[in-house]
């Protein structure tokens, strides 16, 4: 009878590790098949409102009195300037 004991708690023993494994596979997997989902998600969706919003943040905001200052810049001295800059 000793024996057939022993034999039976090395069977559920076994049994119990081969179940923890199985489960330790799985949470394995799942972890990640989540973690490259998130990946995935984070390139298609979150990456270009980020860029946008740092282009937003980088660009100036030109408004239209500067637009209208440009304008009056004159723009034939400034090129005679880069050609005596040039030919110097």
């Amino acid at each position: 009878m000793l024996h057939e004991e022993k034999i039976d708690y090395i069977y559920e023993t076994l049994r119990k590790q081969e179940g923890r494994y199985k489960r330790a596979i799985w949470s394995k997997w799942i972890f990640r098949t989540l973690v490259i989902w998130y990946l995935y998600y984070s390139f298609v969706y979150l990456l270009p409102g980020y860029i946008d919003n740092l282009k937003e943040m980088l660009t100036p905001n030109i408004t239209k009195s500067v637009s209208e200052s440009i304008d009056k810049i004159d723009k034939e001295e400034l090129i005679n300037k880069f050609k005596s800059l040039i030919t110097k």
